[in-house]
């Protein structure tokens, strides 16, 4: 757990270092476009879009920070152009932008902080590019037509909740760098019937796939020693499990009530089904 709690103290070490809440001088010396929405007096900073009612935005591109809650509820957002010249989406940037259809991730993109497009109801596909170093817990939490999700980014660590309920969701390519996925990173993603876990995967954190119960088949690579609490518990319609290390270490609630695992594994593995 040691290389665990690394990763998450690195991790947050990044976002606490991000400075995408807004500042005293966002505040004194801000400039509105014609659409409304307000920079700050440089123009890196987007600070807030103020017309709740927009469809569609493109951003300045000077732009490299997208602040916390600037898009948040703007639940009439159906597309937004995102410059090239963006590191940073803050905290909530986009969260609960019910209509948002189109987002094109930008190669200069470093940070997306927590909740940026958490409820975005009509996100059907995201590609996060190479240069994404971080993203924080919640990112894409609910969001409910999200089908495909292609991470591009050579990041070892998928946070917690970080797909939560996405519940279209069917595709996710996962990047070779991935040593660790989070507690209920995947938890309710009740379509994904599939997913491949690159081999340097060593850590699946407890209730990371919990209740995705269209899961028919999973491999465990052989660096992962370890299949916690509740990691793949309610995914009725587990059948396959491939435990490519035949030491791993597995918590009697790992795989609860999933009544269609095959017969050759119950040695193995605990199955709760009551």
């Amino acid at each position: 757990m040691t290389n665990i709690r690394k990763q998450t103290e690195a991790m947050h070490n990044v976002i606490n270092s991000i400075k995408s809440s807004r500042t005293e001088s966002d505040i004194l010396t801000f400039v509105k476009d014609e659409f409304g929405c307000i920079y700050s007096a440089d123009g890196l900073r987007l600070i807030k879009m103020t017309d709740s009612k927009v469809k569609s935005y493109t951003v300045k591109d000077t732009v490299q920070v997208i602040c916390d809650n600037a898009f948040s509820d703007c639940k009439q957002l159906r597309t937004i152009e995102l410059p090239n010249s963006l590191i940073t989406i803050g905290l909530k940037a986009f969260a609960n932008c019910r209509m948002l259809r189109n987002v094109t991730l930008p190669q200069s993109l470093q940070h997306i902080a927590a909740h940026a497009f958490e409820e975005c109801n009509s996100l059907k596909s995201i590609t996060i590019p190479q240069s994404v170093k971080v993203i924080s817990y919640n990112a894409f939490a609910h969001c409910s037509k999200l089908t495909n999700v292609d991470i591009q980014a050579q990041i070892d660590f998928i946070p917690a909740m970080c797909f939560h309920s996405c519940t279209s969701l069917q595709s996710v390519s996962l990047p070779h760098s991935l040593t660790t996925i989070g507690c209920n990173a995947f938890g309710s993603c009740t379509a994904l019937a599939y997913i491949e876990l690159p081999h340097n995967v060593n850590a699946i954190l407890p209730s990371a796939f919990i209740n995705c119960t269209a899961l028919h088949e999973i491999q465990i690579p052989k660096s992962v020693t370890h299949i916690p609490a509740n990691c793949f518990a309610r995914c009725t319609s587990l059948e396959n499990i491939h435990l490519q290390n035949p030491t791993t270490e597995i918590d009697p609630t790992a795989f609860a009530y999933t009544k269609k695992v095959k017969k050759q594994y119950i040695n193995k593995i605990s199955v709760i089904n009551q």
